[in-house]
């Protein structure tokens, strides 16, 4: 019996001292893995600049579709596509034999009309002088008749007398009588040829009304061969501006249409583009839309030229968002101020970074050492003896690696960073990288734009 409770009480100390060993080796691991998990940053000078990032297209300064006022056959298209052109060029020529003779029948017809007008003016010239003409012979004739019957008046009146004196035979009266009213009747027919000459004149008005019905048919005329000379020109197309052929859409022999007489606005010729100032239009979020002023610079890069950054600087900012997808962004114009701009191509995937904030010669270190306490911010700062202690700091800009340190700490101070949370950190940030990755500009469902997040500026 002694001995049974011998063997059980040296059992139980063994093991006792068994569990006891195992916890101790389990405190020693975690520890241990504790302090894998730690490390330490040190508190240090330098610069430090927050950016919005976004994705858009490389666009040219102008894009001019050239299109044809004039319908007809190409006979002539001297320039190919990425072709150089200048000012006043030939782009095109079309077979201007239809407008020629639109043109030769418009001078024929304002021919025609001068020369109804020159005869329109020449009968009202002849019409005045005639009548100017015969209101003179009439008034001629008038004068000369009243003499007339004033004188065989006065002669009757004279032969009535000597009639009544017997000197005369009644005869010779009579004879006197009768001239008499001929005079007078000549007289009448003479106010009653003023009085036609003053119906002539009212007829003037009529052959003034034709000549200026004339001249309305002449400016008429001039107008119609303006434009049917200006057709002629237009069947020749010469470049608006220096620029570059983008594309070229038909053939010579082919038969175009006009751009302002076809319901489908006529065809496309080619397309220039000026390549003298190269923007891009890049999207960002509402969240980041506010950070953004004309001027701020940025740095774009394309997939075409990997490693290669080129210089920019925001110039405009809508006024209004788009929504797409229920996700509201702003377009921003950027223009490419770098002097290797002429290398990038329209329509280019672009990514820009623009630069919100700088600092230079501030205190920072990794984002993942701070951590909050309700709306404070702290450090495990390391004391010089190797103990922590928590150390209240007040940040500034963030990159979202790295946090700016106003007060708190000072150059060469160590924190405490665990390697766990930074890891944490780092897995979440990546996977949403890869997220927008994948998604792409145009989003999972339809043109969507680049979502913008605060990244370090590179190359900078």
């Amino acid at each position: 019996m002694k001995t049974n409770l011998k063997i059980l009480f040296i059992f139980l100390i063994i093991a006792g001292v068994g569990i006891s060993f195992a916890q101790f080796q389990k405190v020693a691991e975690k520890d241990k893995s504790d302090s894998a998990q730690t490390e330490s940053k040190l508190v240090t000078l330098g610069s430090l600049q927050t950016t919005v990032t976004g994705t858009g297209q490389v666009i040219p300064n102008l894009s001019v579709e050239v299109k044809c006022k004039a319908s007809g056959t190409i006979l002539k298209l001297p320039f190919e596509e990425s072709d150089a052109v200048k000012k006043g060029d030939l782009l095109m020529e079309l077979d201007p034999r239809d407008e020629e003779n639109n043109v030769r029948q418009a001078e024929v017809s304002l021919d025609a009309t001068v020369s109804r007008l020159a005869q329109a003016e020449q009968s009202l010239a002849i019409a005045i002088r005639n009548i100017v003409i015969i209101s003179n012979r009439a008034q001629t004739e008038l004068k000369k008749a009243k003499e007339q019957a004033q004188n065989s008046s006065k002669k009757a009146a004279r032969l009535k007398t000597l009639l009544g004196k017997k000197i005369i035979s009644q005869e010779d009266y009579d004879d006197a009588q009768t001239l008499a009213i001929i005079a007078e009747c000549s007289e009448e027919d003479a106010r009653l040829e003023l009085a036609n000459i003053e119906l002539e004149k009212l007829s003037l008005e009529q052959k003034r009304q034709d000549v200026q019905i004339s001249k309305t048919e002449v400016e008429s005329r001039k107008i119609d061969l303006s434009i049917a000379r200006r057709r002629l020109q237009e069947t020749s197309i010469t470049a608006p501006m220096d620029g570059i052929v983008s594309t070229r859409d038909v053939q010579i022999g082919q038969i175009v249409s006009s751009g302002i007489s076809n319901v489908g606005g006529g065809t496309t010729i080619l397309t220039l583009i000026d390549l003298s100032r190269i923007f891009v239009y890049a999207y960002i979020d509402e969240s980041s839309i506010g950070q953004l002023r004309n001027g701020q610079n940025a740095k774009i890069s394309v997939d075409a030229f990997p490693g290669q950054e080129f210089d920019g600087k925001v110039v405009r900012i809508s006024p209004e968002g788009r929504n797409s997808s229920n996700v509201v962004t702003f377009e921003t114009k950027i223009e490419v101020t770098d002097t290797r701009k002429s290398i990038l191509k329209p329509q280019m995937t672009a990514s820009v970074d623009i630069l919100v904030e700088e600092r230079e010669k501030c205190l920072s270190l990794p984002s993942e050492a701070l951590f909050r306490k309700g709306a404070q911010l702290f450090v495990r700062l390391i004391n010089k003896d190797g103990t922590t202690s928590e150390k209240l700091v007040e940040t500034g800009i963030s990159d979202g690696l790295v946090t700016e340190i106003k007060s708190g700490l000072q150059e060469g101070d160590r924190v405490e960073i665990n390697q766990q949370t930074a890891l944490s950190k780092w897995k979440q940030t990546s996977t949403q990288e890869s997220t927008q990755d994948t998604q792409g500009p145009q989003g999972p469902q339809g043109p969507q734009a680049p979502q913008a997040s605060a990244m370090p500026m590179k190359g900078r």
